[in-house]
């Protein structure tokens, strides 16, 4: 996730074995979409090239954005990224119409969930990103669209899936992954106990 800047925090109530209510405050957890490459081209998937396409995207997405995104440099002096990383993925397929066309994707986190429709926008529009060959393995240079997946996923919804996390299950936090909130000013709710969870 986002070390600094504004970052997303999911809250999980419940009650623990004692009966005490409980809060989790959980830190951590980056939202992303997938983006698929057209039919027969491929990535040079460096981490070079990976930190070009993030640097692209993180200023079409600030331009995209304009104002509702800070574009200044957060307390500690460090920019404030709106693209945190990209990834080659070629693990994955659609199961649209049962067509295994698409299988090398882009993985893109953001800073923020509601980023992800921005992001979309660009990628629907086209965009020109380094690295992308054809099949006769000349380098693409024109603006490709690349079509989006998992992209209407809730944040929500998409850390219970990939942390496995059904409704009414107990939740477990390994030792040294959270912190307890104990001042009036950081407890922010009603709950006997709060928690602050990190996502390791």
């Amino acid at each position: 996730g986002a070390a600094n800047g504004t970052v997303p925090i999911i809250r999980l109530y419940g009650v623990n074995e004692t009966g005490n209510s409980v809060a989790v405050f959980i830190h951590g957890f980056t939202a992303y979409g997938y983006f698929a490459l057209p039919r027969g081209y491929e990535l040079e998937g460096s981490n070079d090239n990976l930190g070009k396409i993030r640097s692209i995207l993180d200023d079409n997405l600030r331009a995209k954005l304009g104002s509702q995104f800070n574009k200044g440099n957060s307390n500690n002096g460090e920019q404030v990224l709106a693209c945190l990383g990209v990834q080659s993925v070629t693990n994955k397929q659609s199961i649209m119409g049962y067509d295994a066309s698409h299988n090398k994707f882009l993985k893109v986190y953001v800073a923020m969930p509601g980023m992800i429709s921005k992001l979309k926008s660009i990628m629907e529009e086209g965009i020109n990103l380094p690295g992308i060959m054809n099949a006769n393995g000349q380098e693409v240079r024109e603006s490709m669209i690349f079509q989006p997946f998992e992209c209407n996923v809730p944040y929500v919804l998409r850390y219970m899936i990939d942390k496995d996390v059904t409704g009414a299950s107990w939740l477990s936090l390994p030792k040294g992954t959270y912190q307890l909130r104990k001042t009036e000013s950081e407890k922010g709710t009603h709950c006997q106990v709060r928690y602050l969870y990190f996502i390791l």
